[in-house]
C-alpha cells in the first residue's frame, strides 16, 4: 500500500499529542482500518518508523500508538528492530 486513499479520512486523530492537526495537508483524521493496515505494511516491509499516511505530514506515528493500533506481533516486531538498529 503506497497511497493512502483519499475517502479513509474519517475517524482516527493522527497526532500523538491529542492536538488536531489540520490544513491543507492535513486532515482531522483517518479512519482506523485504514491507519491499521497501512501501519502493519511498513512494519513488515522492515521500517523502523511509521510515517503518517497523509501526503506531506512527515510525521512519525509513536511507538505507544502503535501498540493499540497494530497486532502484537506486528508490535513486537517493530521494537525489536529498533532495538537492534534494522
Amino acid at each position: 500500500m503506497t497511497e493512502f486513499p483519499e475517502f479513509c479520512y474519517q475517524t482516527f486523530r493522527v497526532t500523538g499529542d491529542g492536538t488536531t492537526k489540520a490544513g491543507p495537508r492535513h486532515r482531522n483524521s483517518v479512519c482506523p482500518a485504514c491507519l491499521k493496515a497501512w501501519a502493519v505494511g511498513k512494519i513488515r516491509e522492515g521500517r523502523l518508523y511509521v510515517r503518517c499516511p497523509v501526503p506531506d505530514c512527515g510525521r512519525s506515528l509513536q511507538t505507544l500508538e502503535l501498540k493499540t493500533l497494530v497486532p502484537q506481533n506486528d508490535y513486537n516486531l517493530l521494537v525489536m528492530d529498533q532495538r537492534s538498529g534494522g
